[in-house]
């Protein structure tokens, strides 16, 4: 009888326990998370960043693009990743809406989210109006072996400053900007001077000469790898692997008081 005592004693103990825990852990990687691409996440809604639906109870282990990319990268290179593939980072992403954040679909970026402006196409253009874009097959090689022109496009602006932000990738600190002239002979522009880099992923042109400008963007050609969603558990599930620990200290202090009882 005794016997039976504990063990209920000890499975009623183990469930408090992992829900303690689990909730726990919740917070802590949400906090986690938060630190790192400036989110604020909290329970419920918060858990579908990486588990397949808001306060889950870490059972998927995780099966987001994003949930992957932290079990693959580690915490401290969640924000320079490109969870879903679509050009931003992670960290551009959480900070192209204060409202919004999506790292797990490629369909939604801070282009299709970008407000106030007008879009081109390719680019999306706030401050200008009237800006326009045209195909640009690079003459003059200004992109060079490894790189590209963004979009295969040049964009004019009829004022700045303007802000743009690119349909294909978020500007990083290899891109560089050329302004055209009439003959389409490129002059590179001084990043932080005549244009710079928003932590949203576009740029903002301030300057760099007459207007009308004609420009276009030099990248890198993207290499883009996605981690594969699921694998080994991680996560908030990692919380409950110190469940059966704790049951099974839960039964070993029920078992010394119970021997002390019948002592």
């Amino acid at each position: 009888m005794e016997f039976k005592k504990l063990i209920s004693a000890a499975l009623m103990l183990g469930a408090i326990t992992f829900g303690a825990t689990t909730a726990s852990a919740f917070g802590t990687y949400m906090t986690s998370a938060n630190g790192v691409l400036g989110t604020s996440y909290t329970s419920p809604n918060g858990c579908i960043a990486c588990h397949s639906a808001a306060n889950n109870t870490g059972n998927d282990k995780g099966v987001t693009p994003l949930a992957a990319t932290w079990k693959s990268v580690g915490l401290a290179g969640l924000a320079a990743a490109d969870s879903d593939g679509d050009g931003f980072t992670n960290l551009q992403e959480a900070t192209a809406s204060l409202t919004t954040y999506d790292y797990n679909s490629a369909t939604v970026t801070p282009f299709t989210q970008a407000t106030g402006g007008l879009n081109l196409g390719d680019m999306y253009i706030i401050g200008d109006p009237s800006a326009s874009q045209a195909a640009f097959a690079d003459p003059y090689g200004l992109a060079t072996a490894g790189k590209e022109i963004l979009g295969g496009v040049s964009v004019t602006v009829q004022a700045t400053p303007v802000t743009v932000f690119a349909k294909l990738a978020g500007a990083d600190a290899t891109w560089m900007m050329y302004s055209l002239d009439v003959n389409n002979a490129g002059t590179l522009l001084v990043q932080g001077t005549d244009w710079m880099i928003n932590a949203n992923g576009s740029f903002t042109v301030a300057g760099g000469g007459p207007v009308p400008a004609k420009a276009v963007i030099v990248r890198n050609a993207p290499v883009v790898s996605v981690p594969a969603a699921g694998g080994s558990s991680g996560g908030c599930v990692t919380s409950a692997a110190t469940t059966p620990l704790m049951m099974v200290i839960a039964m070993l202090t029920l078992g010394f008081f119970v021997r002390r009882k019948k002592d």
